[in-house]
């Protein structure tokens, strides 16, 4: 199994189709990441069936048009959003692996309740349930300190900042029932109620090998759904000295998600 790492291997169709054309004759498996334009190009579905795609991560982010909005990704409910999208993706035996964030304001305790149901009923493949996290020198990380919303001067360089840490105030809700929030979402996706009835999608037995996977790396997910909680970021065993930037100087332009 070859894994493309690109952000949005099909951020340009037309070189997206010209590689999967590449890749029939060499008849592997591969997997890689995209965003959900994709399923609504049938050419490409199906080339990347063709040339032995199996799979594919897509960022739904959230299936609140409001929060969509604030992270400039509305074009997420185009044709029908994402329900429409995982049928054009089935459709080409593609299984998907969505990925959730938490933590807009528009986000209440109902949402990720909504969330994980939408992804266990839609069968995905695995998925991911995270918070929100401001990185320095993104919009978002600006909003937050103009609303005096910030938790930490700079989170990612305090001593006390552990991962799964929430380093804003929530607008709905308090920073570790946010936490809390996300892994129990995690938790109940990756329980074994959930993971024997999204195996039961067609899409994700209808090949052995596949279906081997499926059931190995939801596993493996299951075991890890807090495992992490409370690491510290990087090396705990660093005595070097770090780089004091302030939080405008610096030029990060990573996604929001964790």
């Amino acid at each position: 199994m070859i894994f493309f790492i690109d952000d949005n291997i099909t951020s340009s169709l037309r070189e997206a189709k010209e590689l999967m054309r590449a890749l029939i004759p060499l008849r592997i498996r591969w997997v890689s990441q995209s965003a959900i334009n994709v399923a609504w190009d049938d050419e490409a579905l199906e080339l990347m069936q063709r040339s032995g795609c199996q799979g594919i991560l897509v960022g739904f982010e959230s299936l609140q048009p409001e929060s969509l909005k604030e992270m400039n990704k509305g074009f997420n409910m185009m044709r029908g959003g994402p329900v429409e999208a995982l049928a054009n993706f089935r459709r080409h035996n593609l299984r998907v692996y969505g990925t959730f964030i938490f933590g807009y304001d528009h986000d209440t305790t109902e949402t990720f309740d909504s969330t994980v149901e939408f992804a266990k009923q839609e069968g995905l493949f695995i998925a991911a349930f995270n918070h929100i996290t401001p990185f320095p020198g993104t919009p978002l990380y600006g909003r937050m300190a103009s609303e005096r919303r910030l938790l930490y001067d700079a989170w990612w360089l305090d001593d006390h900042y552990r991962y799964n840490m929430i380093p804003f105030q929530p607008k709905h809700m308090t920073p570790q029932e946010l936490a809390d929030r996300c892994v129990a979402a995690r938790r109940s996706f990756y329980s074994w109620s959930s993971i024997v009835s999204r195996a039961a999608r067609r899409v994700n037995y209808r090949r052995p090998f596949m279906l081997a996977n499926f059931f190995v790396i939801n596993a493996m997910h299951q075991w890890d759904v807090e495992g992490r909680n409370g690491l510290p970021l990087g090396d705990g065993n660093w005595t070097g000295s770090l780089l004091k930037a302030e939080p405008s100087e610096c030029t990060v332009s990573v996604g929001a998600s964790q």
